[in-house]
């Protein structure tokens, strides 16, 4: 296309020109309702975080000024002592699958 607007007549390159001015006004008119378009979201944005939070929420915490301080440990283990099993049952097979007498 260079080298045919490089050799092309003036009553062509001038319609180029108008098309191509003609399709910048349309894409400047774009970008003027685009910008619109982000500063009403961007003051929606701005309005919705000024507001209080809704009643289900709870507000956060805040950190302790001070670590808490290391728990209490138990005098004795009082987890449940192992006991004799009632009954040890094996679950191996008599013989090995893959190698099974023909």
């Amino acid at each position: 296309m260079d080298e045919e607007l490089q050799y092309a007549e003036r009553a062509t390159l001038l319609g180029i020109i108008a098309d191509l001015r003609q399709e910048l006004g349309v894409l400047r008119e774009q970008l003027a309702a685009s910008q619109a378009q982000v500063q009403t979201l961007t003051a929606r944005v701005v309005e919705l975080e000024q507001r209080d939070p809704p009643a289900w929420a709870k507000p956060n915490r805040r950190k302790r000024e001070q670590p808490r301080p290391p728990r209490k440990q138990r005098a004795v283990n009082c987890a449940r002592q192992r006991e004799e099993p009632a009954a040890v049952v094996e679950h191996a097979s008599s013989t090995c699958p893959s190698c099974r007498p023909p």
